[in-house]
C-alpha cells in the first residue's frame, strides 16, 4: 500500500472516544440497574445477580477508561504518515540531513517514538479484547437470569455494532501501523545516513 492511501486510510479512522460513548449509551447504560427504566425486567434480577452485575459493569467501565486514554493514537499515526512522506521528498531531493533527522525522530522522540506507538496499540487491542470478554461475560449472566424473550429484546440492542466497530478499529490500527512501519524501514535503509552501522 503506498503512503497516500495509508494518509487516506488514517483519515478516515472512526474516532475510538465516539464509538466507546455509543456502546456506553447502547450496553452499559441500559444495564445499571439502579436507574434503568427502558429494560425494566433488569430489576427482578436476584440480589446477588444484581451485585455480581453491577460488579462486572463496573470492571467494563475501567477498562473503557484505560481505552479512552489511548486516542492520541490515530493523531500520532496521522504524524508518522506527515512525516515519510517528508522523508520520502528529502530522499528524492538527496537532502540527507533532513532525512537523517526525520529517522531520528520517527525512532528516538518520546512522544512519536515509534517503538512506543506499536506498544500503545498492542495496548488497545489488549483492552478492547479484554472489553469483549468482559461484554459475554455479563450478557452469559444475564442469559441465566433472563426469559428467552427478554434476552432477545437486550440482544437486539444495537450495542454489539459499536463493540464490533471497536474491534475493527482496533485492527486497523494494527495494520496501518505494520504498514507504516514497512515504509518507514523501506526508506530509513535507502537513505545513505539511514543504514544501520
Amino acid at each position: 500500500m503506498d503512503l497516500r492511501a495509508l494518509r487516506k486510510d488514517i483519515q478516515n479512522l472512526p474516532r475510538i472516544p465516539d464509538h466507546i460513548e455509543q456502546f456506553q449509551e447502547n450496553w452499559i447504560k441500559p444495564l445499571r440497574t439502579n436507574t434503568n427504566r427502558r429494560l425494566p425486567f433488569l430489576h427482578q434480577l436476584p440480589p446477588a445477580a444484581k451485585k455480581e452485575l453491577n460488579q462486572k459493569v463496573m470492571e467494563c467501565y475501567g477498562s473503557l477508561a484505560v481505552l479512552r486514554r489511548e486516542e492520541n493514537i490515530q493523531e500520532k499515526l496521522r504524524i508518522y504518515a506527515h512525516y515519510l512522506v517528508d522523508l520520502k521528498l528529502a530522499s528524492l531531493r538527496g537532502d540527507q540531513e533532513k532525512a537523517a533527522m526525520l529517522t531520528n525522530r520517527l525512532l528516538k522522540d518520546e512522544f512519536l517514538s515509534m517503538s512506543q506507538t506499536l506498544t500503545e496499540i498492542q495496548e488497545l487491542d489488549k483492552t478492547v479484547h479484554l472489553i469483549e470478554e468482559q461484554y459475554d461475560e455479563i450478557n452469559k449472566l444475564l442469559e441465566k437470569h433472563l426469559s428467552l424473550e427478554e434476552t432477545i429484546f437486550f440482544m437486539d440492542l444495537p450495542h454489539k455494532i459499536y463493540l464490533y466497530a471497536l474491534l475493527k478499529t482496533a485492527r486497523e490500527h494494527q495494520r496501518i501501523a505494520r504498514d507504516l512501519g514497512r515504509h518507514f524501514v523501506e526508506m530509513a535503509r535507502s537513505t545513505p545516513n539511514g543504514r544501520r552501522r
